[in-house]
């Protein structure tokens, strides 16, 4: 074998290890990427749930006639409200409405101040006085979101995590709404008919 059919043979070898390298380098880099992303994803759901969180644990001290005032609930919504606009980009699809429904449930406990997020006034607003159930419809809600957030925690890569929105889940709590859309459920006797 002379010198120039060694190097062809050499070269022509040396392909496929070529190949197969710059396809396991692509492969490492690809990885690389989704760890990457579904660790930012993770750190967004665990700051998220921790925020909900925190929101739920003001929406429990009211209940249980800890003293709120307008300041700390302002403070809180604000906090949650840029935590959630830091992250709101890789929410699931079906938690998109996020920041909305924590701002409805907390102006659904608190008043205006529960929408500091949107206005810094809201700070100086005083607080509604507290209906224990509709706290607790709130407090139920913001159970809910932070046990679908853990869940995003544990499978960052899920992309199908739904929340349910807080005005849905207000209005199913809501008899009058039921009321007046025909939602009413009548019992009626079927027996003897």
């Amino acid at each position: 074998m002379d010198i120039t059919s060694a190097a062809i043979t050499a070269a022509v070898s040396a392909v496929p290890g070529a190949l197969l390298a710059g396809w396991a380098g692509r492969r490492a880099a690809i990885q690389a990427r989704q760890v990457a992303r579904e660790d930012r994803r993770r750190r967004a759901a665990e700051s998220l749930r921790d925020t909900v969180w925190a929101l739920r644990d003001l929406v429990w001290a009211a209940m249980i006639g800890s003293p709120v005032d307008s300041l700390r609930v302002a403070t809180a919504a604000e906090h949650a409200e840029m935590t959630i606009k830091r992250f709101e980009d890789i929410l699931p699809d079906g938690a998109r409405h996020l920041r909305r429904s924590c701002r409805e449930a907390m102006s659904n406990v608190f008043g205006g101040p529960g929408a500091a997020g949107l206005s810094a006034d809201a700070a100086q607003m005083p607080t509604d006085t507290l209906e224990t159930y509709w706290a607790d419809v709130a407090l139920t809600w913001l159970e809910h979101a932070a046990y679908k957030l853990h869940q995003w925690e544990d499978e960052p890569s899920a992309r199908r995590l739904v929340v349910e929105p807080f005005y849905s889940w207000r209005r199913d709590e809501d008899a009058s709404w039921r009321a007046d859309s025909g939602r009413a459920t009548y019992h009626t006797n079927t027996e003897g008919s």
